[in-house]
């Protein structure tokens, strides 16, 4: 019973992680030729406040009540705090930190996450992967802002020995 209520925990927190996002002092992303190349300063970055909006969001069942990223860009790296208010009415704080161009580790519950990150242009792509005894969990996230920086889309499919999942998590910048 234990690995089975560790195994839920570990997954919800699949479902609900957020990853990283692109520093807005030093952008560059990788030409064709695997060069970096400038992304314009004017591409809205992601740091500020960011409130899921439940309407516009698809996550089947376990869309939650309400939930709000605050999300702070330091070069390459991205701090994510996370507060959600669960369907049931508890809240759920997550605090993260991301690499945007490499590999970095996050322990949630006492297990290790291991995350890659990318960038295309100003868009986002995370891959993470945790393991729990026998079974892998994986995340694939694509992570982009509309042209005016006010929106923030979260494509997200998640493998698990209990099948594919996809959502996506529309978000509105608050401040």
């Amino acid at each position: 019973m234990r690995a089975s209520a560790a195994m839920g925990s570990l997954a919800l927190w699949l479902v609900f992680t957020s990853t990283a996002a692109i520093p807005a002092a030093k952008r560059a992303a990788p030409d064709t030729a695997g060069r970096a190349r400038a992304v314009p300063r004017s591409a809205p970055g992601y740091t500020g406040l960011w409130r899921l909006d439940t309407a516009k969001s698809d996550m089947g069942k376990r869309l939650p009540r309400s939930r709000e990223d605050r999300m702070a860009e330091d070069g390459e790296w991205l701090r994510v705090t996370s507060t959600t208010i669960r369907a049931s009415g508890d809240t759920l704080l997550m605090e993260y930190r991301y690499r945007t161009d490499g590999e970095t580790v996050n322990t949630m519950r006492g297990q290790d996450v291991k995350t890659r990150g990318s960038r295309d242009g100003s868009a986002l792509r995370f891959d993470s992967e945790a393991q729990l005894a026998l079974f892998k969990f994986e995340v694939s996230e694509q992570w982009s802002l509309s042209p005016d920086g006010a929106t923030l889309t979260q494509e997200r499919t998640s493998r698990s020995p209990l099948g594919e999942e996809k959502s996506r998590l529309v978000f509105r910048r608050a401040r």
